[in-house]
C-alpha cells in the first residue's frame, strides 16, 4: 500500500503568467503588502494608484495602462477621516470617486476588521460589479464596474 505524499514538488505545479497592473511590481487582484517607514506616504501611495485605476491611466513608468479599465477600488482606511483626509487626497489624485467605494465602517456602524470581515471584501465586490439580477452593473461612464483593488491600511 502506498501513501501519498502531501508536499508536491514545484516541477509538478503547472505554471501561470501574471498579469501585472503594474508591471514588475503590482501583480492584478493579488495580495501586495506595501511595508515601509511610518510617515511615508504609503497611502498617498495606495490612492494615486486607486486614482490612476479609476480613470484607466498607465502606472508610474508606463506608455499605456497593463489592465482592462477603468476599474473601481475598494478602499478601507480606519485611520483618516472618509469626510475629510480621503475625500481630498482623492481628489487631488484626480479619482473617478463614483469608482471607489468605503467599506470602512459597515452600515451597522460597526467597523470592518480583518479578523472578521474579509468576506466581506468578496460580497462587496459582487455587490458592485453585478446588480441583484446578476448582469454587470455599469458605471457612469458607460463601461462596467470592475474591481481591481482593495486597499487595507493599514492591515493591522
Amino acid at each position: 500500500m502506498t501513501t501519498a505524499t502531501l508536499a508536491v514538488p514545484y516541477s509538478k505545479i503547472p505554471k501561470k503568467s501574471v498579469h501585472w497592473l503594474h508591471e514588475g511590481f503590482v501583480p492584478f487582484r493579488h495580495v501586495t503588502l506595501v511595508v515601509a517607514a511610518r510617515g511615508t506616504c504609503k497611502g498617498l501611495w495606495t490612492l494615486d494608484y486607486a486614482a490612476r485605476m479609476t480613470r484607466h491611466d498607465p502606472m508610474p513608468g508606463e506608455a499605456e495602462p497593463s489592465y482592462d479599465g477603468p476599474m473601481d477600488v475598494i478602499a478601507i482606511l480606519p485611520e483618516d477621516d472618509p469626510n475629510e483626509a480621503v475625500a481630498g487626497r482623492l481628489e487631488g489624485a484626480g479619482a473617478v470617486t463614483d469608482r471607489v467605494h468605503n467599506l470602512t465602517v459597515f452600515p451597522n456602524g460597526a467597523p470592518f476588521t480583518v479578523q472578521h470581515d474579509i468576506p466581506a471584501i468578496s460580497q462587496s465586490i459582487h455587490e458592485i460589479e453585478t446588480d441583484e439580477h446578476g448582469q454587470p452593473r455599469i458605471a457612469a461612464d458607460g463601461k462596467p464596474h470592475k474591481v481591481g483593488m482593495a486597499i487595507l491600511d493599514p492591515l493591522l
